[in-house]
């Protein structure tokens, strides 16, 4: 759950954190906001091969993949200084979010018990949309407390962690 929930968590600082780092590297509003539209279109474009590989490989090639991805990106982030740089980060984030398209409610509904499945997935939910709710207010916490750089630099080595968490909950689940 807390793997899942990290996967909410990172998506919620993708779509804080950019654009925040846009406006920190003294990048045009619009010009921010172009190049994350361009890379929220490479996401809905991938949306069908997250399902496919789900289905094909298993829930473990989506989540690793998606939180490693997201990690470097964040990493990467750092040292996106220009425009150029920017646009490339966000593709590579979107690329990594797309991995895990409908990854956490799948593997709620996978490790849902049938006898109670709707307490459990509605338990699920809130630990998912808390750990997105919260987010805004970690990074504005963290950005308070050691920049908007180390703030990212946090968030991206969170990402690695959870990965290393989701791929070692997912092996005690037997979720392959």
């Amino acid at each position: 759950g807390l793997a899942a929930m990290m996967v909410s968590v990172m998506r919620t600082a993708r779509a804080v954190g950019l654009p925040l780092w846009g406006i920190y590297t003294d990048m045009h509003p619009g010009t921010v906001e172009l190049f994350i539209g361009i890379a929220g279109a490479l996401d809905f474009a991938l949306f069908y091969v997250s399902g496919q590989i789900m289905d094909k490989y298993g829930r473990r090639w989506a989540l690793i993949p998606m939180l490693v991805g997201m990690g470097i990106a964040n990493f990467a982030l750092l040292g996106a200084h220009d425009a150029t740089a920017f646009l490339i980060v966000a593709l590579i984030m979107s690329l990594a979010n797309a991995t895990g398209s409908g990854l956490v409610l799948t593997l709620g509904a996978d490790m849902a018990p049938p006898e109670d499945r709707s307490n459990f997935l509605a338990l699920w939910r809130l630990l998912l949309d808390g750990g997105a709710a919260a987010t805004p207010m970690v990074l504005s916490l963290l950005t308070a407390a050691i920049a908007l750089p180390g703030a990212i630099g946090v968030f991206g080595l969170m990402s690695l962690v959870s990965a290393w968490w989701g791929h070692r909950s997912l092996n005690k689940l037997g979720i392959k």
